[in-house]
């Protein structure tokens, strides 16, 4: 907690230094879209655009990931494309400075989409037909956040534990 407060008075008196908290205080509406990120309203052609296809991909897979974002923005599944970013990059928002690497799609032999947050890369599966891609995309895309949050939880509780435990003996 005191570290917070002498980080926060310190910002404050760099501000002043050249008299810019006396103008962001003056004109509170100029500066928000500087200093305050607003996160960009994620649809289809957003993370269509966002995910660059580096590799020869399977031209039906790519048909059907487009399809799958419109089926998502169109409200007609439990996945949402809050749901896509978080699973492909661990990110809820695209970050004010955007990726780093760029976010990228490749298509894979495989039954279900891996998504690989270290490097922003969402591998989709081929399927033979849309509705098995939207049924295996919705099926690893829902467990996989809902294990994640569970795993996090348990961290939680844990350090809640331990931070409990510790207060005692102290």
């Amino acid at each position: 907690p005191y570290i917070y407060i002498f980080l926060h008075l310190s910002f404050k008196q760099g501000l002043k230094t050249l008299g810019v908290l006396e103008k962001i205080q003056t004109y509170p509406e100029a500066f928000c879209s500087i200093l305050c990120h607003k996160p960009e309203t994620l649809s289809a052609k957003v993370l269509s655009d966002l995910f660059a296809v580096h590799t020869l991909s399977d031209v039906q897979t790519l048909g059907f990931w487009n399809t799958y974002l419109q089926t998502i923005e169109g409200g007609k599944s439990a996945t949402t494309m809050e749901d896509i970013l978080i699973f492909a990059t661990g990110c809820s928002s695209i970050p004010p400075t955007g990726f780093k690497p760029t976010p990228s799609i490749e298509c894979l032999h495989m039954d279900f989409p891996i998504g690989n947050k270290c490097n922003n890369c969402l591998a989709l599966p081929i399927t033979n037909t849309y509705k098995e891609f939207q049924e295996n995309m919705d099926f690893a895309i829902r467990n996989t956040l809902r294990l994640e949050k569970e795993e996090s939880s348990h961290y939680t509780e844990q350090n809640l534990a331990i931070s409990s435990l510790l207060n005692k003996l102290l």
